[in-house]
């Protein structure tokens, strides 16, 4: 690796290092560069309950067969690794140079993908079919805090993000997110901190950071907090109803502040 896995365990370096041999494996020749964002580079990852997030560079576009391949190779090892497996999307250098919100994916795995978007023909899916709006979040995370496996620094081959296009992505986001996961509701935390202070935390500091601001919801919050420890990914049918109230109360206080925007609630 040509950075460090700090704070991690010695499980998953060693994990890493397999998903870095596999992918170099599938990609060959055509790979640049391997790079991991998410809970990993924010030093707030878990085994038994966190993925490992990561983006790869080609040199060229990827093959209907090598996309199979990718996803089949892949498949397997995420079974193999932390709770929630891999999410990963490829993307050529030449697509990051040139393109823009949303880019343009070779090829895109995650388990949740693969039970519930994945369908017959999608290795076949023209460039329009492969946008995928979360790819611009991913390179903003990734510029914030993000770790090199292998490849040229993070901030040669990834363009900037601007403030505009990196909300518009979280937005897509989240209105496209299952309002029953653990996951949707702490973002739901964490981007409004971004919106209001600037500042792209942990899903986990995220939500601590609102705890005082949504005395209403602390209870709530704090069942999500435990929820997230013990791993659990989808709410129970009883906390469902409370989850759906919630976020139609943050998407509609974002809007609130985002036509205030002198008004940092978390700074005053």
């Amino acid at each position: 690796m040509s950075s460090n896995v700090s704070g991690q365990n010695d499980r998953l370096t060693e994990f890493l290092r397999r998903f870095q041999n596999k992918l170099r494996c599938i990609l060959g020749a055509k790979l640049i560069g391997i790079y991991i964002h998410g809970s990993v580079a924010q030093n707030a990852f878990r085994w038994e309950r966190s993925d490992v997030d990561a983006l790869a560079v080609v040199s060229e576009r990827l093959t209907a067969t090598e996309r199979l391949r990718f996803v089949d190779e892949v498949r397997v090892l995420s079974k193999e690794g932390p709770a929630k497996g891999i999410e990963v999307s490829v993307l050529t250098e030449r697509e990051l140079r040139e393109g823009a919100h949303p880019y343009v994916t070779e090829c895109h795995y995650s388990p949740f993908w693969d039970e519930y978007v994945r369908e017959a023909g999608w290795e076949n899916w023209d460039e329009e079919s492969r946008r995928d709006e979360d790819i611009t979040s991913h390179i903003y995370n990734l510029r914030q805090k993000g770790i090199v496996l292998e490849g040229p620094e993070i901030t040669a081959l990834f363009p900037v993000i601007s403030r505009e296009s990196f909300m518009e992505s979280i937005a897509y986001d989240e209105h496209d997110a299952p309002v029953d996961m653990v996951d949707s509701v702490m973002n739901l935390c964490r981007y409004h901190c971004f919106l209001l202070s600037g500042a792209l935390l942990s899903k986990e500091e995220g939500l601590q950071r609102m705890l005082p601001e949504l005395p209403a919801y602390e209870s709530f919050l704090r069942r999500i907090l435990r929820e997230f420890y013990a791993g659990t990914v989808y709410l129970d049918e009883a906390l469902t109803e409370t989850a759906e109230r919630f976020k139609e109360e943050m998407l509609t206080k974002r809007a609130k502040e985002r036509t205030e925007p002198d008004r940092n609630p978390l700074t005053e």
